[in-house]
């Protein structure tokens, strides 16, 4: 009988990948529309969640990969070579384990990484954990005396990014200097101090190093070291393709990526395709110009990002822009789309910008991406509250569109402020012929239910005199909290024309719950302008 090790490699490494998120596919993604909390939600039912008393599940896979490169030396290679395929812990609900230590990843895998320039070629994922960077945040322990990070902390911080520097050919003094004085981050907390503090720690820098970080507000000084590092880690994974920058408004710097530290590090440009970011305003680094897919999250201000050529999917969830912020956004997609998520936040203030309406969204989708897009969903169930009608919303030009969710008070108008159009016929005249799946979701305190019911009856109708017209149509859903269609009514009707008809559920994405911060996934809306003046005065009266 053949033993474990006699196995040949091939199999061996089809074992080992059954343990890799990497390697088992992207069943983390949606198919068609859904942001990316709206498919975890999704994914959940019916599975058990992490008993916070016991171990991460996550860590159990891991430990299981790294016993069999133990086993023996056949396997050793074949079971590394995986398990360094990801960087991800926390991986979906697995962050909810108290058992499981935070401290010192984020330092380990970098030492790793630039010592072993093999392995940090296998990786391809990694996801930045906000409990990740937690170890390098303030002490909450209000009763112990005020200490701005814990020593052990910064203390691995410098040296896991003085090894990095070193292994990329970086004297990372030389390079810091400069951009100390070039860069804007500057005004946040007296640079110079901080750089020859941090990088050369004594008795005497100790305590400048702890003035420079004291004087920063709202612990950008910590926030901004966080940053660097993880603008390091990026530099030293020369074939990283999937990134995932998560926030709960505690760790990242209010101004967002570092930019200029790839080019201080002489990174030029990023292997990335995949880019799930929650960090705020600067939420794409400049040299990442080869994204495939881009996934922001929680977004209330927006400070630009490279042209992206080659983008094919973007998910925007969660969002509070302006119309110049999502203009920015839309310019930079240079090439064709087939995905496109929009999900809005809440209805903005009287005194701030215009927020974006359904029809400056399709605008933009008009603009190089009507013959491509295949996937649209636009769900405005909060921050919308227009009369809705096919001068918002029509689909009829796209040539490509196969898969539809949409808010119905972009079509049918929010309650007592309804488009004056036929409501009938109003569907027939929005959608596009090619279109396959139909899903609409409904706001939560919709009551009335008549323009939905005449809308869904009217294309029904339509169908049945004229087979030919949506050949393509196989589904219908309607989301709501509570289904008050007569489905008795359209149900049947669907079926007469080879119609599936149905409900579900389409929660709105929520904040995530994890980190320090009282109020989970926010984000402060600083005005920076105002910020930097106030910096600017404080150090003239001292």
């Amino acid at each position: 009988m053949a033993t474990f090790a006699s196995l040949g490699t091939e199999i061996l490494l089809e074992i080992c990948k059954c343990f890799c998120v990497h390697c088992t596919g992207d069943s983390d993604r949606p198919l068609t529309f859904g942001t990316l909390r709206q498919h975890e939600y999704r994914q959940r039912q019916g599975q058990e969640s992490q008993d916070p008393d016991a171990p991460s599940w996550y860590s159990l896979d891991r430990h299981a990969l790294f016993a069999l490169s133990l086993t023996c030396r056949g396997l050793y290679a074949v079971s590394q070579e995986i398990l360094y395929h990801e960087f991800i812990l926390g991986y979906g609900d697995s962050w909810k384990s108290k058992k499981y230590s935070w401290n010192r990843r984020l330092t380990s895998f970098m030492r790793t990484m630039s010592r072993r320039r093999d392995l940090a070629a296998r990786v391809q994922r990694v996801s930045i954990h906000p409990l990740l960077l937690e170890p390098f945040d303030k002490p909450r322990d209000t009763k112990k005396p005020p200490r701005l990070m814990r020593t052990p902390a910064i203390g691995e911080a410098r040296m896991a990014l003085k090894r990095s520097a070193a292994a990329l050919g970086v004297d990372l003094a030389a390079v810091w200097k400069p951009r100390w004085t070039e860069d804007q981050l500057r005004l946040v907390f007296p640079c110079e101090d901080f750089l020859s503090a941090f990088l050369n720690p004594n008795s005497k820098n100790r305590r400048r190093l702890g003035e420079a970080l004291e004087s920063s507000q709202k612990d950008q000084g910590h926030r901004v070291l966080v940053a660097e590092m993880v603008a390091m880690l990026i530099a030293l994974l020369p074939n990283l393709e999937h990134l995932s920058l998560l926030e709960d408004g505690t760790h990242w710097p209010q101004l967002g990526f570092p930019n200029p530290a790839f080019q201080a590090l002489g990174v030029s440009n990023l292997p990335l395709k995949i880019l799930d970011t929650e960090i705020p305003r600067r939420m794409v680094p400049m040299v990442a110009t080869n994204l495939e897919e881009l996934n922001i999250h929680h977004c209330q201000q927006f400070y630009g990002c490279p042209k992206m050529p080659v983008l094919k999917i973007l998910r925007v969830a969660y969002v509070e822009i302006n119309k110049d912020y999502l203009d920015t956004l839309m310019s930079c997609c240079t090439g064709s789309l087939h995905t496109f998520v929009y999900e809005t936040l809440g209805p903005g203030k009287a005194d701030e910008p215009a927020k974006p309406e359904p029809r400056d969204i399709m605008g933009h989708l008009e603009t190089g991406h009507i013959e491509t897009l295949q996937t649209l969903h636009l769900d405005m169930r909060v921050g919308y509250y227009g009369i809705g009608g096919s001068e918002q919303i029509n689909m009829r030009d796209f040539t490509a569109l196969r898969h539809v969710l949409l808010s119905t008070n972009i079509i049918f108008g929010w309650q007592y402020n309804e488009s004056g159009e036929e409501k009938s016929t109003l569907l027939t005249n929005i959608l596009p012929e090619t279109i396959e799946t139909l899903c609409l979701v409904c706001p939560g305190v919709q009551r009335d239910m008549a323009p939905i019911e005449t809308g869904l009856i009217g294309l029904a109708s339509l169908k049945q005199r004229h087979p030919e017209r949506f050949p393509n149509l196989e589904s219908i859903r309607v989301a709501m909290l509570r289904p008050k269609i007569e489905k008795e009514t359209i149900g049947p009707m669907m079926e007469a024309v080879g119609v599936s008809f149905g409900f579900e559920r389409w929660p709105r994405s929520k904040p995530r719950p994890i980190g320090l911060s009282e109020k989970p996934g926010y984000i402060p809306d600083w005005r920076l302008e105002d910020y930097f003046a106030s910096l600017r005065r404080r150090r003239r009266i001292l």
